[in-house]
């Protein structure tokens, strides 16, 4: 079963880079949280080095978060999920590791 990761803060895609090799195995969601969405907007983000990270990692995003930020629009890439969604990826989650 996999564990579900909470980014709950802005991070660099350094920091991200070190966490995801330390935490995430393969086939791990990944739930981007509230502010932490900017993250995905910084141009490191948006290399072929974060798309070869993310090819066995689903990365989410809560749709009404984005819409509140107004980035509908630059968060195409990514699978937009509501909040009973998330509870659902919770549940079935083995762990759920927040950083």
């Amino acid at each position: 079963m996999s564990q579900l990761h909470l980014i709950q803060n802005r991070l660099s895609f350094a920091e991200f880079d070190l966490q995801y090799n330390r935490l995430i195995n393969q086939g791990d969601p990944v739930l981007f949280l509230n502010d932490s969405i900017y993250s995905l907007l910084e141009k490191d983000f948006l290399s072929q080095e974060f798309k070869r990270l993310t090819t066995t990692t689903e990365i989410y995003l809560i749709e009404e978060q984005v819409i509140a930020r107004n980035i509908s629009e630059l968060c195409a890439g990514f699978k937009l999920i509501d909040y009973a969604d998330f509870v659902e990826l919770s549940i079935n989650a083995s762990k759920v590791v927040s950083w």
